[in-house]
């Protein structure tokens, strides 16, 4: 629709490529305004360009600095409305297993919901948090918290969390995403 309009649009990776190069191919292109996308990790992108230059949208909380207007996913809302359909679908028992830089990402917003969905059918299953690529003590997180459903922002790790299940004999157990 934008192209139909007359916009352009033009994807452009940052992270290995210097300052001064991205400013020559932003100023190259003509470029007016700038969408800042989800990133894997929290950034600050206050020295890549001039910022004041440029009509700039966050779509994401990984851009910590500078602030800028954002639009995004309402994640709490999101996660509180599958925690819903769960509970709809019989679910008492609702986990979340989520990358602790992840977490900090959404601000929170998965864990949150989670918690107060939980904390109002009565149900304290805490939420699992980890550092780095796997999730550490996956396994007694499942045999303490014996979720009947849970919540993970990675396809991996749900085949994981199913596998340990089984093995920690936990019979019914849904993903979700």
């Amino acid at each position: 629709r934008a192209e139909a309009l007359g916009y352009g649009f033009r994807l452009q990776r940052f992270d290995a490529v210097s300052r001064r190069s991205v400013a020559r191919v932003v100023r190259n292109c003509g470029v007016e305004g700038v969408l800042l996308l989800p990133m894997a990790g929290l950034e600050d992108v206050t020295e890549l360009l001039d910022w004041r230059q440029y009509s700039v949208v966050a779509a994401t909380l990984s851009v910590e600095r500078p602030p800028f207007h954002r639009v995004m996913p309402h994640q709490f809302a999101n996660a509180l409305l599958l925690c819903g359909e769960l509970a709809r679908e019989g679910h008492r028992r609702i986990g979340l297993v989520i990358e602790r830089e992840h977490d900090m990402r959404v601000n929170h917003g998965f864990t949150a919901a989670v918690l107060w969905h939980n904390r109002e059918l009565r149900t304290p299953v805490p939420p699992l948090t980890y550092d780095g690529a796997e999730p550490a003590g996956l396994a007694p997180w499942l045999r303490r918290a014996k979720p009947d459903a849970v919540i993970t922002t990675s396809e991996r790790h749900g085949r994981m969390i199913v596998r340990l299940a089984a093995a920690a004999g936990i019979r019914r157990l849904t993903l979700a995403s």
